[in-house]
């Protein structure tokens, strides 16, 4: 779904160093999948928060502050004495640059059995891509559980974040309401 509609394109887990899953709370090391980065321009002005950049809409205007250049390889390749750094911090930095930038998103997909995704992590400031996951892959990860009480309270339609897993699952057509059913 997400090379398809978004135009994403899979990416070595490893491209972001395990310690930053390890400490990330948003994310279940164990349960890393994959990564998929979406860099395709169109896709992206129609994926970004504007409130992210304090913008009053996005893309910036070309030659702004928040465009890259190569003003920033610098900063991606190595050090300010002129060192090269290995590849993989060289890869990470500039993935983790052009997010700050708006020039990418990532989505990090998580499974516990490698068949079935049942978490996820938006890298980068997209209301938009989160909606599409949370209807397609819901809250599970975060279910209210005793070592977890203030999560979701899956089948409560009373609790927050719930009903909008809910909201978020018709409208990427996973939920058929009853009356539509007949019609």
């Amino acid at each position: 779904m997400l090379e398809r509609r978004f135009r994403a394109y899979e990416v070595p887990v490893d491209l972001v160093p395990r310690s930053d899953y390890e400490m990330d709370d948003d994310v279940v090391e164990e349960d890393v999948w994959k990564l998929y980065v979406i860099t395709d321009k169109a896709v992206l002005d129609g994926l970004i928060s504007p409130d992210a950049f304090e913008l009053d809409s996005w893309p910036p205007p070309p030659g702004s502050d928040e465009t890259f250049s190569a003003d920033d390889l610098p900063e991606v390749l190595g050090n300010l004495h002129g060192d090269l750094l290995p590849s993989q911090e060289v890869g990470f930095r500039l993935l983790t640059r052009l997010i700050s930038l708006g020039a990418a998103l990532g989505a990090l997909l998580e499974s516990r059995d490698g068949n079935v995704v049942d978490g996820f992590k938006v890298y980068g400031p997209s209301d938009k891509l989160t909606e599409v996951l949370i209807g397609h892959i819901g809250w599970e990860k975060y279910r209210r559980t005793e070592s977890h009480p203030d999560g979701v309270a899956v089948g409560d339609i009373e609790d927050e974040d719930f009903a909008r897993y809910l909201q978020m699952a018709y409208a990427e057509g996973k939920l058929i309401l009853k009356d539509q059913e007949r019609g």
